[in-house]
């Protein structure tokens, strides 16, 4: 493989609202795991606690992410 180029891509996260940002963050492998060693209550309270600084005034929660792409050909 060659690589042709590489670039950043920012991707926030959004969620209009607690409850859709708690069912989106539980979907992962990792928290279904989390939540057979332990209980969803528990992983839910987790993700809400480190949800808190990305709260905006309306409720919503917006976080900043940034992808790394790297486009090559074969």
């Amino acid at each position: 493989m060659q690589p042709i180029e590489i670039f950043d891509l920012a991707s926030p996260w959004y969620y209009p609202d607690l409850a859709t940002a708690l069912t989106g963050l539980k979907s992962s492998g990792v928290a279904v795991k989390a939540i057979e060693n332990s209980t969803e209550q528990a992983v839910d309270q987790a993700h809400a606690a480190a949800l808190q600084p990305f709260r905006q005034a309306d409720g919503s929660y917006k976080i900043a992410a940034t992808f790394r792409c790297l486009v090559a050909k074969v």
